[in-house]
């Protein structure tokens, strides 16, 4: 139960500095990439939680919801980045564009959702949509905004 508990307190940290007025840019990557790899690590320790209501739905932030998320990551210190799609696939695939606002804001949508049903009593249900949008959406997110980050950082600031 307790990497349930330390995700609901990584995923409400995000979902309020994405509420927040950006900072510098610089202090806006470091928080960034920090919230970003604790998440990801603690979404690899969520385990099933019993019985759920498959029905249950948490909160869907439309797109013109989504929209002002996207321009308050423009704050962060660059928004395109180069990655490979599938890095599974070899020879490579052609890269091509990242975007880490849309990164940081498609994110703070999948747990948005999650943390509403949380908010509402569901446990069961916000980790299973948690474990969901990790495994098919967000996750991918983050791992690439982690990479962008860190490479950002070793090029172009001081850890």
């Amino acid at each position: 139960m307790h990497s349930a508990n330390s995700f609901v307190e990584a995923a409400t940290e995000y979902c309020a500095w994405a509420e927040s007025e950006p900072a510098a840019p610089e202090t806006e990557a470091r928080v960034a990439l920090r919230l970003l790899a604790r998440l990801y690590a603690d979404a690899l320790s969520l385990e099933p939680y019993g019985d759920i209501n498959d029905e249950l739905e948490g909160e869907n932030l439309s797109h013109e919801n989504w929209k002002p998320f996207f321009s308050r990551f423009g704050a962060l210190p660059f928004n395109y980045y180069g990655v490979v799609f599938d890095p599974q696939t070899i020879p490579p695939q052609e890269p091509v564009v990242g975007d880490l606002a849309d990164d940081l804001a498609d994110i703070y949508r999948d747990l948005l959702e999650g943390l509403s049903l949380e908010r509402a009593g569901h446990h069961g249900e916000a980790i299973h949509a948690w474990q969901q949008s990790f495994q098919n959406h967000w996750g991918a997110h983050a791992a690439s905004g982690i990479r962008a980050l860190h490479a950002w950082f070793e090029q172009e600031a001081s850890w």
